[in-house]
């Protein structure tokens, strides 16, 4: 690594933490009375799939099941989501919003677009553009990579079973990123592709 790779590194690690901390104390600030930024993480990913897993939820914030488990819990209890057996398979429990968890997940989202919109307005529109799909690309990289270290590894040495990990890590990035049902161009196709994986 020469040092102007590590200067960008550092004002990449510099400018990121700062952001992170500051939106981050907003967002705790304005959805504290409905939901916590964790929630309205998982709120966002169930209302974006038909059929949302609890597993999936893991997958998707690179959290423990525990975790989100817990998350989960807390949310029934609160009216928020429900939880719902297949028919075929008793043991897949799936996640979806009550009519109260899609009232309070609008609010929540609008709320989440105030916060952000101001900072926006101090860039041209190409700039806003250029900066989202670079950084999109920084995540896709950064799942695509981890999801071809973990296949070569187990094909070469665990087999079949653990290079399908691989596969379900880079499926539930594209569902992460760019939403489910309602979200855009065929989402319907991508969100029964990224469940299929995230089955496997």
């Amino acid at each position: 690594m020469n040092d102007k790779a590590r200067q960008w590194i550092d004002r990449y690690v510099d400018v990121y933490l700062l952001v992170s901390r500051r939106i981050n104390a907003q967002i705790r600030e304005q959805l504290g009375e409905d939901l916590t930024s964790d929630q309205f993480q998982v709120v966002r990913l169930i209302n974006g799939m038909d059929r949302c897993t609890s597993s999936y939820l893991a997958e998707a914030l690179a959290v423990g099941k525990s975790s989100v488990t817990a998350i989960v819990n807390r949310l029934v209890d609160a009216g928020i989501i429900d939880r719902t057996r297949d028919e075929a398979d008793r043991r897949l429990v799936y996640l979806t919003l009550t009519e109260y968890g899609h009232t309070i997940f609008e609010s929540a989202q609008e709320q989440m677009r105030e916060i952000i919109s101001p900072y926006l307005q101090h860039f041209e529109e190409k700039d806003i553009e250029m900066f989202i799909s670079m950084f999109e690309k920084l995540g896709q990289l950064m799942f695509e990579s981890g999801g071809e270290r973990i296949e070569s590894y187990t094909e070469s040495k665990m087999g079949h079973h653990r290079a399908v990990a691989g596969g379900r890590r880079r499926a539930v990035y594209v569902r992460a990123f760019h939403g489910g049902p309602g979200a855009g161009e065929g989402p319907a196709i991508r969100a029964g592709w990224i469940y299929f994986f995230a089955r496997g």
